[in-house]
């Protein structure tokens, strides 16, 4: 037979089996990238040609770029280098920047690509100026490829519709399940194609006890109006309440699971009294 358990079960597989999907590199992200970093090295090359600034003053003007986050040590460093080195050092960032973007860089592991920073610096640099590089590029690394919910979607559902339906067979007297063991859904499935139990019907049941219930209140209003006694009397009233009361409990704590007892248990008695 076919096992729509197992079938389910493999495309379930099937389909968490399929890697996200990212769209391409997204070139026009690299360029912003660059300009940004480019707008913030001229601010700090106006804050550092800034004759009649302090060294107090200069530092707090680099606090106003919006990207970078500067400690203090590493700003007064940069402040420090000659024009020289510091134009070595903004080649190199930029360099170095459009080295990293030129890498795919997936929105989920931006921080992975910006541990990698320090390595894309050029070793021909001293490592003071090294530093002040990889920590300018890292603030302006941001991601180029970002995930793409419904082509991921799609591979997905074309994972599942690519799993055959597998097909299972027992010989014949061989055991399905033997006692003791633990009933899986695959199992189950197997007892029930076989024939070997039926499904029950919730519905058929509840249908019953409905039309039970039904049943019994009619003949209540055709007694009630017969006898109307039965509604003048407080006494009468309370008797028969408490005595169904008293066997729809004991039939409720005696007759579910037994065999023997429903048939010993005095139903019609109930009636007689």
């Amino acid at each position: 037979f076919e096992s729509a358990v197992l079938t389910d079960r493999q495309r379930e597989l099937a389909e968490s089996a399929v890697l996200p999907i990212f769209s391409g590199v997204d070139t026009s992200m690299a360029r912003q990238q660059l300009e940004q970093l480019r707008a913030a090295l001229a601010f700090i090359s106006s804050v550092r040609a800034d004759r009649y600034g302090t060294v107090e003053q200069k530092l707090a003007d680099l606090t106003v770029l919006q990207n970078v986050r500067f400690s203090y040590d590493m700003a007064e460093r940069l402040l420090l280098l000659s024009d020289g080195r510091w134009q070595a050092v903004q080649q190199e960032a930029i360099l170095t920047l459009e080295r990293v973007m030129r890498e795919t860089i997936y929105d989920d592991r931006l921080e992975d690509a910006r541990r990698m920073v320090p390595a894309a610096v050029s070793l021909s640099l001293p490592e003071d100026q090294a530093g002040i590089v990889a920590e300018l590029v890292v603030a302006f690394v941001a991601p180029n490829s970002f995930y793409n919910s419904a082509l991921t979607q799609v591979a997905r559902e074309q994972a599942r519709l690519n799993v055959e339906p597998i097909q299972r067979s027992f010989a014949a007297g061989e055991t399905i399940l033997s006692r003791g063991q633990v009933l899986t859904a695959s199992t189950l499935e197997a007892l029930q194609q076989y024939g070997l139990i039926q499904p029950q019907k919730q519905w058929e049941k509840l249908v019953s006890a409905a039309l039970l219930s039904l049943l019994v209140m009619m003949f209540f209003v055709v007694y009630l109006r017969r006898s109307p006694r039965l509604l003048q009397s407080r006494r009468a009233a309370v008797i028969f309440v408490l005595l169904f009361g008293i066997f729809l409990l004991g039939a409720r704590l005696l007759i579910p699971g037994h065999t023997v007892l429903p048939y010993l248990y005095p139903t019609a008695a109930f009636g007689l009294t």
